[in-house]
């Protein structure tokens, strides 16, 4: 892991993530999310192995609702 990384996933051990991912709702038939903001800190809470992370579900600039995504890589889920 590099060292920003592990830097990153320490201090969100010891602190908690304190700004959450963003997230856009895919209007595709299989539907889930894309990642459009935090693929470090994505990456950083794969590598702590949690289970979700905190996310806003963003359309456009404006943010609709918090929600809990799941943590395994960036990318659409």
């Amino acid at each position: 892991m590099r060292h920003r990384l592990r830097s990153l996933a320490e201090d969100i051990k010891w602190r908690g993530l304190r700004s959450p991912i963003e997230v856009a709702k895919v209007t595709s038939a299989k539907g889930g999310y894309v990642l459009v903001a935090g693929a470090h800190r994505l990456a950083a809470v794969a590598a702590l192995k949690w289970k979700d992370v905190a996310a806003f579900v963003v359309s456009g600039s404006r943010r609709h609702s918090s929600s809990r995504m799941p943590s395994d890589g960036a990318g659409a889920w």
